[in-house]
């Protein structure tokens, strides 16, 4: 309510001198809004770059949102608190990874190598943990971390799938590929609960089922596979993009 009553489209609108060099948007119809998602939502590098942003996303918020506190208090043996801790550790790499990738795309010139090289680094953060199973405990953090910190290259994609469309579109664009994002929010804890369902030891500690380490590693290979996804569909926006 605050926002609405609050933000205005234009300066003018809020009573405010216009900015200096910047032309007045043009008033946009229904139909023209319509038109521009059509054209979106029918160009397939839409729906790649939605899927590289819903890979990056959708991990992130199942492993540090969900699963990486029990992961360290079973695998580890820490308290609650303590894993916490780590988790929110892990949280912060995805408040500084967008902003740095930004501006590392903006200081290099480049998009999509940028993801891909992103990806890659996803890939081996979690495939580290899917093949040791139990590292060294600063050593999960510190992919927590990394890998948290590297996905922020996903935003990137608003900027390249706004590349793909006229600026009058550039709302239906980033939108389409944000929205996959939230797929991937709702359906990889599912899919990551469901694995680790099948390694339940049939004990629970406080209410929560404890799972196998074989069990984790199987979960972690889903991230990695997600990882794979991203470094797959990056690399293909950029050969079509080197091509155009």
């Amino acid at each position: 309510m605050v926002i609405y009553a609050g933000v205005r489209d234009t300066p003018a609108d809020a009573d405010l001198p216009p900015i200096e060099g910047v032309s007045p948007p043009a008033e946009t119809s229904f139909g023209t809004a319509v038109g521009h998602a059509r054209r979106v939502l029918a160009d397939p590098v839409t729906w790649v770059l939605g899927v590289v942003f819903l890979a990056f996303v959708g991990t992130t918020f199942t492993v540090l949102g969900l699963w990486g506190v029990p992961f360290l208090v079973d695998r580890y043996g820490l308290a609650v608190q303590q894993a916490s801790t780590y988790v929110l550790v892990g949280n912060l790499g995805f408040l500084f990874g967008p902003p740095v990738m930004g501006r590392l795309s903006d200081r290099l010139g480049v998009r999509a190598p940028i993801v891909a090289a992103a990806s890659a680094l996803f890939v081996a953060g979690y495939g580290l943990l899917a093949l040791v199973g139990r590292p060294p405990l600063l050593v999960t953090g510190a992919v927590f971390f990394g890998t948290t910190f590297v996905g922020g290259a996903g935003f990137i994609t608003f900027a390249l799938v706004k590349d793909r469309h006229p600026p009058e579109a550039s709302g239906s664009a980033t939108g389409t590929v944000n929205s996959l994002g939230f797929v991937g929010v709702a359906a990889l804890p599912v899919v990551m609960g469901w694995l680790l369902d099948a390694f339940w030891t049939g004990e629970t500690v406080d209410g929560a089922r404890v799972y196998t380490a074989l069990g984790y590693r199987a979960a972690f290979g889903v991230a990695v596979a997600m990882g794979l996804v991203a470094l797959a569909g990056s690399v293909w926006y950029w050969r079509i993009a080197d091509r155009d």
